[in-house]
Protein backbone atom coordinates (compact mmCIF):
# COMPACT_ATOMS: atom_id res chain seq x y z
CA UNK A 1 0.00 0.00 0.00
CA UNK A 2 1.08 3.54 -0.76
CA UNK A 3 1.57 5.70 2.24
CA UNK A 4 -0.10 9.12 2.23
CA UNK A 5 2.14 12.17 2.13
CA UNK A 6 2.74 13.72 5.52
CA UNK A 7 0.95 17.03 6.23
CA UNK A 8 4.34 18.54 7.08
CA UNK A 9 5.90 17.43 3.83
CA UNK A 10 7.07 20.53 1.90
CA UNK A 11 5.25 21.47 -1.29
CA UNK A 12 6.97 21.16 -4.62
CA UNK A 13 9.22 24.10 -5.41
CA UNK A 14 7.04 25.55 -8.18
CA UNK A 15 3.90 25.39 -6.02
CA UNK A 16 5.60 27.10 -3.09
CA UNK A 17 6.79 29.99 -5.26
CA UNK A 18 3.32 30.43 -6.70
CA UNK A 19 1.85 30.70 -3.20
CA UNK A 20 4.40 33.35 -2.28
CA UNK A 21 3.65 35.38 -5.39
CA UNK A 22 -0.08 35.18 -4.71
CA UNK A 23 0.38 36.36 -1.12
CA UNK A 24 2.56 39.28 -2.19
CA UNK A 25 0.09 40.28 -4.90
CA UNK A 26 -2.76 40.20 -2.40
CA UNK A 27 -0.86 42.39 0.02
CA UNK A 28 -0.08 44.86 -2.75
CA UNK A 29 -3.72 44.91 -3.80
CA UNK A 30 -4.78 45.68 -0.25
CA UNK A 31 -2.28 48.55 -0.05
CA UNK A 32 -3.48 50.00 -3.35
CA UNK A 33 -7.09 49.66 -2.20
CA UNK A 34 -6.30 51.37 1.11
CA UNK A 35 -4.53 54.25 -0.67
CA UNK A 36 -7.50 54.60 -2.98
CA UNK A 37 -9.90 54.79 -0.05
CA UNK A 38 -7.78 57.39 1.70
CA UNK A 39 -7.85 59.65 -1.35
CA UNK A 40 -11.29 58.94 -2.81
CA UNK A 41 -13.41 59.04 0.36
CA UNK A 42 -12.32 62.58 1.38
CA UNK A 43 -12.93 63.73 -2.19
CA UNK A 44 -16.43 62.25 -2.15
CA UNK A 45 -17.10 63.81 1.25
CA UNK A 46 -15.91 67.19 0.01
CA UNK A 47 -18.04 66.92 -3.11
CA UNK A 48 -21.05 65.91 -1.03
CA UNK A 49 -20.55 68.89 1.27
CA UNK A 50 -20.25 71.27 -1.67
CA UNK A 51 -23.44 69.85 -3.19
CA UNK A 52 -25.24 70.30 0.15
CA UNK A 53 -24.03 73.89 0.50
CA UNK A 54 -25.11 74.67 -3.04
CA UNK A 55 -28.59 73.24 -2.37
CA UNK A 56 -28.92 75.34 0.81
CA UNK A 57 -27.89 78.54 -1.00
CA UNK A 58 -30.29 77.78 -3.85
CA UNK A 59 -33.14 77.22 -1.39
CA UNK A 60 -32.39 80.52 0.36
CA UNK A 61 -32.26 82.42 -2.92
CA UNK A 62 -35.57 80.91 -4.06
CA UNK A 63 -37.22 81.83 -0.77
CA UNK A 64 -36.01 85.42 -1.07
CA UNK A 65 -37.32 85.54 -4.64
CA UNK A 66 -40.77 84.56 -3.36
CA UNK A 67 -40.57 87.13 -0.56
CA UNK A 68 -39.48 89.79 -3.04
CA UNK A 69 -42.40 88.91 -5.32
CA UNK A 70 -44.85 89.23 -2.42
CA UNK A 71 -43.35 92.60 -1.46
CA UNK A 72 -43.67 93.79 -5.08
CA UNK A 73 -47.33 92.76 -5.07
CA UNK A 74 -47.73 94.57 -1.78
CA UNK A 75 -46.32 97.77 -3.30
CA UNK A 76 -48.63 97.57 -6.29
CA UNK A 77 -51.60 97.40 -3.94
CA UNK A 78 -50.49 100.51 -2.06
CA UNK A 79 -49.01 98.92 1.07
CA UNK A 80 -45.37 99.57 0.25
CA UNK A 81 -44.06 99.85 3.82
CA UNK A 82 -45.15 96.45 5.14
CA UNK A 83 -41.57 95.43 5.97
CA UNK A 84 -40.48 98.88 7.13
CA UNK A 85 -39.61 99.88 10.66
CA UNK A 86 -42.28 102.60 10.65
CA UNK A 87 -45.07 100.20 9.69
CA UNK A 88 -44.15 97.65 12.31
CA UNK A 89 -43.71 100.28 15.01
CA UNK A 90 -47.23 101.57 14.37
CA UNK A 91 -48.63 98.05 14.36
CA UNK A 92 -46.63 96.85 17.32
CA UNK A 93 -49.88 96.47 19.25
CA UNK A 94 -50.93 93.70 16.86
CA UNK A 95 -48.06 91.61 18.18
CA UNK A 96 -47.47 89.82 14.86
CA UNK A 97 -44.44 89.99 12.60
CA UNK A 98 -44.24 91.52 9.13
CA UNK A 99 -44.07 87.98 7.78
CA UNK A 100 -47.64 87.37 8.94
CA UNK A 101 -48.83 90.64 7.37
CA UNK A 102 -47.18 89.62 4.09
CA UNK A 103 -49.34 86.48 3.79
CA UNK A 104 -52.26 88.17 1.94
CA UNK A 105 -49.87 89.06 -0.89
CA UNK A 106 -48.78 85.47 -1.44
CA UNK A 107 -50.71 82.43 -2.68
CA UNK A 108 -54.23 81.25 -1.88
CA UNK A 109 -53.08 78.97 0.95
CA UNK A 110 -51.23 81.84 2.61
CA UNK A 111 -54.33 84.03 2.35
CA UNK A 112 -56.41 81.35 4.07
CA UNK A 113 -53.77 81.04 6.79
CA UNK A 114 -53.77 84.80 7.36
CA UNK A 115 -57.50 84.76 8.07
CA UNK A 116 -56.92 82.30 10.90
CA UNK A 117 -54.77 84.74 12.88
CA UNK A 118 -56.22 86.79 15.67
CA UNK A 119 -54.72 90.12 14.63
CA UNK A 120 -55.72 91.82 17.86
CA UNK A 121 -53.75 89.31 19.94
CA UNK A 122 -49.97 88.86 20.48
CA UNK A 123 -48.01 86.28 18.52
CA UNK A 124 -47.86 83.90 21.49
CA UNK A 125 -51.55 83.93 22.40
CA UNK A 126 -53.23 80.54 22.50
CA UNK A 127 -54.87 80.99 19.11
CA UNK A 128 -51.84 82.45 17.33
CA UNK A 129 -49.31 80.08 18.86
CA UNK A 130 -51.22 77.13 17.40
CA UNK A 131 -50.53 78.55 13.92
CA UNK A 132 -46.74 78.66 14.27
CA UNK A 133 -46.20 75.08 12.99
CA UNK A 134 -48.16 76.06 9.85
CA UNK A 135 -45.31 78.31 8.67
CA UNK A 136 -45.26 78.60 4.86
CA UNK A 137 -42.21 76.92 3.33
CA UNK A 138 -41.04 80.23 1.89
CA UNK A 139 -40.04 81.37 5.38
CA UNK A 140 -38.32 78.07 6.16
CA UNK A 141 -34.69 77.33 5.48
CA UNK A 142 -32.87 74.30 4.15
CA UNK A 143 -29.90 72.80 5.91
CA UNK A 144 -30.89 73.16 9.54
CA UNK A 145 -28.54 71.25 11.81
CA UNK A 146 -31.56 70.42 13.96
CA UNK A 147 -34.64 69.63 11.93
CA UNK A 148 -36.85 70.27 14.94
CA UNK A 149 -36.14 74.00 14.53
CA UNK A 150 -37.51 74.00 11.01
CA UNK A 151 -40.50 71.87 12.00
CA UNK A 152 -41.37 74.16 14.90
CA UNK A 153 -41.83 77.17 12.63
CA UNK A 154 -38.60 79.11 12.98
CA UNK A 155 -37.19 81.36 10.29
CA UNK A 156 -33.83 82.87 9.39
CA UNK A 157 -35.32 85.73 7.36
CA UNK A 158 -35.45 89.04 9.23
CA UNK A 159 -36.22 92.57 8.12
CA UNK A 160 -33.12 94.76 8.14
CA UNK A 161 -34.53 97.02 10.87
CA UNK A 162 -34.85 94.00 13.18
CA UNK A 163 -31.04 93.82 13.41
CA UNK A 164 -29.78 96.67 15.57
CA UNK A 165 -26.17 97.67 14.95
CA UNK A 166 -25.99 95.75 11.67
CA UNK A 167 -23.77 97.25 8.98
CA UNK A 168 -24.13 96.45 5.28
CA UNK A 169 -21.12 95.81 3.06
CA UNK A 170 -19.29 98.93 1.86
CA UNK A 171 -20.03 98.13 -1.80
CA UNK A 172 -23.73 98.97 -1.36
CA UNK A 173 -24.90 102.57 -1.53
CA UNK A 174 -27.47 102.70 1.27
CA UNK A 175 -28.28 106.34 0.43
CA UNK A 176 -30.24 105.13 -2.57
CA UNK A 177 -33.60 103.70 -1.45
CA UNK A 178 -33.42 100.94 -4.06
CA UNK A 179 -30.04 99.82 -2.72
CA UNK A 180 -31.12 99.78 0.90
CA UNK A 181 -31.41 96.35 2.56
CA UNK A 182 -34.89 94.97 3.05
CA UNK A 183 -34.58 91.37 4.26
CA UNK A 184 -31.50 89.61 5.64
CA UNK A 185 -30.87 85.92 6.24
CA UNK A 186 -29.18 85.13 9.56
CA UNK A 187 -27.45 82.14 11.10
CA UNK A 188 -29.79 79.25 11.88
CA UNK A 189 -28.68 79.29 15.52
CA UNK A 190 -30.56 82.57 15.93
CA UNK A 191 -33.69 81.58 14.00
CA UNK A 192 -36.90 82.97 15.51
CA UNK A 193 -40.57 81.94 15.41
CA UNK A 194 -41.83 83.31 12.11
CA UNK A 195 -44.85 85.02 13.68
CA UNK A 196 -42.87 86.83 16.36
CA UNK A 197 -41.84 90.51 16.07
CA UNK A 198 -38.17 90.64 17.08
CA UNK A 199 -35.35 93.07 17.63
CA UNK A 200 -31.86 91.56 17.77
CA UNK A 201 -28.82 93.56 18.85
CA UNK A 202 -26.07 92.42 16.52
CA UNK A 203 -23.45 94.24 18.57
CA UNK A 204 -24.09 92.14 21.67
CA UNK A 205 -23.92 88.84 19.76
CA UNK A 206 -21.28 89.59 17.17
CA UNK A 207 -21.69 90.37 13.49
CA UNK A 208 -19.70 87.39 12.26
CA UNK A 209 -21.61 84.95 14.44
CA UNK A 210 -25.14 86.04 13.65
CA UNK A 211 -24.59 86.48 9.90
CA UNK A 212 -22.56 83.33 9.29
CA UNK A 213 -25.28 81.47 7.35
CA UNK A 214 -23.39 80.24 4.29
CA UNK A 215 -19.77 79.59 5.28
CA UNK A 216 -18.90 83.20 6.00
CA UNK A 217 -21.58 84.69 3.74
CA UNK A 218 -25.23 85.70 3.95
CA UNK A 219 -28.03 86.73 1.60
CA UNK A 220 -29.48 90.23 1.43
CA UNK A 221 -32.68 91.23 -0.35
CA UNK A 222 -32.53 94.87 -1.42
CA UNK A 223 -35.49 97.21 -1.85
CA UNK A 224 -34.93 97.00 -5.59
CA UNK A 225 -35.73 93.28 -5.46
CA UNK A 226 -32.14 92.29 -6.14
CA UNK A 227 -30.73 89.39 -4.13
CA UNK A 228 -27.05 89.51 -3.23
CA UNK A 229 -24.70 87.16 -1.41
CA UNK A 230 -22.46 89.21 0.85
CA UNK A 231 -19.29 88.31 2.68
CA UNK A 232 -19.21 88.92 6.43
CA UNK A 233 -15.74 90.47 6.30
Amino acid sequence: MRSHASASQPLPHHLGCQSCVTAVSWRRSRIVLLIGVLFIVPSCTCASREAHDFAVRLSSRNSLRSIAKAIATCKKMGDADIVSWERNTRNRSSGLSWRVHLLPYMGDQEKVLYKKFHLDEPWNSTANRALIPLMPSVFGAAGYSHRVENESGKTCFLAAWELQGWVLSDNVNTKKPSSAPCVIEINEAYAVPWTRPVMIDVRSIGREEILNRHSGKYFVLLNSGAIELHSIK
